[in-house]
């Protein structure tokens, strides 16, 4: 399994994104983080086999929240470029690479 670092605009977002689904309820930003992790942790293990965005970019998506990791392989890590939600500005996070 391949380490992995966020870059800090992707941790800033899931951190804000953690802190909306709390102030929800605890259960539901709990689940969010289950959710991220879940997904970093597959990613992680199989880095080369989720969907193309670009020659370098992959993303993966969760299952139950409307959210992509964006994330790069580099060699014996992953870079997570962005924690995205899927309804919100498209490629957004493009200026960051």
């Amino acid at each position: 399994m391949v380490g992995y670092e966020y870059h800090p605009a992707a941790e800033t977002e899931y951190l804000a994104a953690i802190r909306y689904y709390s102030r929800v309820s605890l259960e539901l930003g709990m689940s969010f983080v289950t959710e991220v992790e879940s997904a970093i942790q597959r990613a992680r293990q199989f880095p080369e086999a989720y969907g193309k965005v670009t020659d370098s970019l992959r993303h993966i998506g969760t299952h139950r929240f409307p959210y992509a990791i964006i994330y790069e392989c580099r060699g014996d890590r992953i870079v997570i470029w962005a924690v995205a939600h899927t309804s919100r500005e498209p490629g957004y996070w493009k200026a960051r690479i």
